[in-house]
Parts: C-alpha cells; sequence; structure tokens
C-alpha cells in the first residue's frame, strides 16, 4: 500500500513554523519546514501572501519554499509587505503608482 500524498502536521508543528517564519533564525525555520513537506494543511492566506503564494496553499507547498529558499521565508530581503515581486497575481499597477513618491526618479 502507498502512503497518501498528503498528510496532516499537529497544530503545534504548524505554529512552530509560523513562528519561525516570523523569526530571524533561518536555520531553524528550515530544520521545521523539513517536517512538514507532505502537510496537506491550509497555510493561512496573510502567511501565503508574505511568501508570495497563491492563497490557499498548503503548508507543503510553503515548506518546500522555504527549504528552496536556505531557510529564508522571503525571496528577497525586507519586511513582508503581502506581496512578494514574483506573485503576478497580487501585482497591482494602480498602486504601483500610488506609492510611487512624487518627483521619483527625476534629476
Amino acid at each position: 500500500m502507498s502512503a497518501p500524498d498528503s498528510q496532516y502536521a499537529l497544530a503545534s508543528e504548524r505554529d512552530r513554523f509560523l513562528l519561525a517564519l516570523d523569526g530571524d533564525d533561518f536555520s531553524v525555520t528550515a530544520r521545521l519546514a523539513t517536517h512538514l513537506t507532505s502537510c496537506g494543511n491550509p497555510l493561512p492566506s496573510s502567511t501565503c501572501r508574505a511568501l508570495g503564494l497563491p492563497v490557499g496553499s498548503s503548508y507543503a507547498t510553503a515548506a518546500r519554499h522555504v527549504i528552496r529558499n536556505n531557510g529564508r521565508p522571503l525571496l528577497e530581503p525586507g519586511p513582508a509587505t503581502g506581496a512578494a515581486p514574483e506573485s503576478q497575481a497580487m501585482h497591482d499597477p494602480v498602486a504601483d503608482g500610488v506609492l510611487t513618491p512624487v518627483g521619483a526618479g527625476r534629476g
């Protein structure tokens, strides 16, 4: 009999992973991620956005994302703004114009 494609991790394990994502010890985040690579539980929407993942992604998806990035939750340094640059689904061209300071880039 084959193993199921997804499993469900204990809430305490998922909570530790979420806390680690908020911290700055990337080795802890990566270590915890290795235990969640087959977890089918849905990740909180805010965490999905902060990681640049589609809303509704699983802990397994987030864990693999973190492992690929050597324990760093974000692909680019900086604060979690709710939308990573690589997430085209969350790109809002209108907001880009609003957030650009007047006169920026003019010499």
